[in-house]
């Protein structure tokens, strides 16, 4: 992008620091976006699991009982 921006009239080398600055920070702000959605990833993961074995846990607790009919 700043390649192409130095053809164009107008521009200095204070445009081409600026959008370097610029595209640095969008970079580092994606690289942080793709670590935590990882980490989100993650916990889901973690949840899930966890969900599973508590869903077991009470069906062991509620036991046949649970499924006669009044």
């Amino acid at each position: 992008m700043v390649e192409h921006r130095v053809a164009l009239p107008g521009f200095d080398e204070g445009d081409g620091i600026a959008m370097r600055a610029l595209l640095e920070q969008f970079r580092s702000l994606a690289s942080d976006l793709r670590d935590r959605a990882g980490d989100v990833r993650a916990q889901i993961g973690l949840l899930d699991a966890t969900t599973d074995r508590a869903r077991v846990a009470l069906e062991r607790l509620e036991g046949p009982a649970a499924w006669r009919e009044p």
